[in-house]
């Protein structure tokens, strides 16, 4: 059981750039929850290396750690960004059940990120929908892209969205905490 009462249903999306802390920021979240005892679930796009060089990302599930090849520079596909071919197949399968599954199951649906490779699906853009809307809060995380559902999430009067940099990653990471109704000591 967790050493908290349970999390206030808040939505908060963290847009920035590439490489400014986003997905550390989450990480850290994450961490100190299930320390807490707080079943954290949805899903994160960490980049697949290989001899130091980004080649692709996984498309990974918080809660079951099971994961698959979201986009990769040899996978050849319709649905491309930059270098990268994605999988939208491979990613929906996992995705969908993760985020579904996180609103069922956990106190926190995490879901980094929102950006373009994964906004080809539809599917998961309805189950993003499906969480803002569900009784359990959600975080994520949105690269600065002009997609027209970004665009929604952004203008909707329940979406916080906030927009970290490096300087004042401490404060953003604060902030989400009293949204959920934690105190930080």
């Amino acid at each position: 059981m967790p050493d908290f009462v349970s999390l206030k249903k808040m939505n908060a999306l963290i847009q920035a750039p590439p490489r400014t802390g986003k997905s550390t920021l989450i990480g850290k979240l994450c961490s100190m929850l299930k320390k807490k005892g707080y079943n954290v679930g949805g899903i994160v796009t960490p980049e697949i290396k290989e001899k130091n060089r980004r080649v692709g990302f996984w498309v990974v599930d918080l809660y079951t750690r099971k994961k698959e090849i979201l986009a990769h520079i040899n996978i050849k596909s319709m649905f491309k960004v930059s270098k990268y071919g994605v999988d939208i197949n491979a990613f929906d399968e996992l995705a969908l059940t993760a985020i579904n599954s996180a609103i069922e199951k956990c106190d926190l649906i995490v879901i980094d990120e929102i950006g373009k490779m994964e906004l080809f699906s539809e599917k998961f853009q309805k189950v993003v929908e499906k969480g803002l809307n569900s009784s359990k809060p959600v975080v994520g995380t949105m690269g600065m892209i002009n997609h027209p559902f970004v665009r929604l999430l952004k203008s909707s009067s329940d979406v916080k969205v906030l927009t970290p940099n490096r300087a004042n990653m401490e404060y953003v990471y604060q902030e989400i905490c009293k949204l959920l109704g934690l105190r930080i000591i």
